[in-house]
């Protein structure tokens, strides 16, 4: 399955990670309702057809952002970036961590080629 970050582009699902329901509403802060923080944190849904999921780029560039995805088909409707609105736009507290920067050319540089040399008893040998 190939998963399109909308700050670094397509990318194979083993580059993400799973992040959980994103349509549940968290419990407030401060709540003493252990009940409502019971559910929320270990009674799942497995919803079948279309869901919207938060998804972490951990190998990329660590951003977190809300994936519409087909649990049935895996057809995934690509999400816009943060501040962009629409139906992905993070809620209220929910905090993308990772570099400030959404533009990808500022977080994958091309590595400069080094050539490096070792002496040895046998002489110079290149890298």
């Amino acid at each position: 399955m190939r998963i399109p970050c909308p700050h670094c582009g397509e990318r194979d699902v083993a580059e993400f990670r799973y992040g959980g329901d994103a349509t549940k509403a968290r419990p407030a802060h401060g709540t003493g309702d252990l009940q409502a923080w019971h559910d929320y944190h270990f009674v799942f849904d497995n919803p079948k057809g279309p869901h919207t999921e938060y998804w972490q780029h951990t190998l990329g560039c660590r951003q977190w952002f809300k994936l519409n995805r087909n649990t049935a088909t895996n057809v995934i409707v690509p999400s816009p970036l943060e501040g962009e609105g629409g139906a992905n736009a993070p809620d209220e507290g929910v905090v993308a961590i990772g570099l400030a920067s959404a533009n990808p050319s500022s977080v994958l540089r091309k590595k400069a080629q080094s050539t490096f040399s070792l002496k040895g008893r046998r002489g110079e040998k290149k890298l």
